[in-house]
């Protein structure tokens, strides 16, 4: 397990720019950017960032908003291997989960990043793979899921222990774990940087300083 982490680590260790190629898809009536392999992926992940979930995503690929590490490293999974499509804004987590399945994505999965995980629920019933939910309010999303039953076959919770921001404490967290059971497994992140308000991209609570450590896990979890 060390050794398969260590080599997705090496693959996604090289700086993206929030600019890097790839396809503008129309979904929802607004756009999405798209990375994927050159051959058809078996798996792929649609992307949500926190906050309002604003990026101001063009018609030529540009953003008017890059403060997230979920921006950042948008291009990186495709080095592994799998697809990713990151939305914007009210998009429909639903409609970008078939955009994928339309394009021959077998396996797709929600990355929602904070309050995206709350949109990231609404995706539930789209065929997924599984979700991943990073730096979330977990009281709020067990609260959505309300049962046992609603929580997908795979399912992370990515979490930092020195998250400072309130609505997603770590207790928060741990009692969701333990209320998931083995329905959800839980990836701790330490280290990194804390600076500047703590719900926002620049502490603990954005992963600050070790992003490619929150996409190493994410791909591992993806593709095991």
């Amino acid at each position: 397990m060390k050794k398969l982490v260590l080599s997705i680590l090496a693959l996604v260790s090289v700086s993206v720019p929030a600019q890097a190629a790839g396809s503008v898809l129309a979904v929802s009536g607004r756009y999405a950017l798209l990375n994927s392999p050159t051959s058809t992926p078996r798996d792929g992940v649609v992307l949500i960032t926190g906050g309002a979930g604003y990026l101001g995503i063009q018609q030529d690929g540009s953003l008017r908003s890059e403060r997230n590490w979920i921006v950042w490293t948008r291009g990186m999974y495709a080095k592994s291997g799998i697809a990713s499509l990151l939305i914007d804004q009210g998009t429909s987590a639903s409609e970008a989960v078939q955009a994928l399945k339309a394009r021959g994505v077998k396996n797709v999965y929600i990355v929602g990043m904070s309050r995206g995980c709350l949109r990231a629920m609404d995706g539930l019933s789209s065929g997924l793979a599984g979700v991943v939910l990073v730096s979330c309010p977990m009281d709020q999303i067990q609260s959505r899921f309300g049962s046992h039953e609603r929580i997908p076959r795979k399912t992370l919770v990515i979490h930092h222990r020195q998250d400072r921001c309130r609505g997603a404490a770590p207790y928060k967290a741990e009692e969701f774990a333990q209320w998931a059971g083995s329905r959800a497994q839980v990836k701790w992140m330490t280290g990194g940087v804390d600076a500047g308000d703590p719900c926002q991209a620049d502490g603990h609570h954005g992963h600050k300083g070790i992003e490619t450590r929150v996409v190493a896990e994410i791909v591992r979890f993806v593709r095991n």
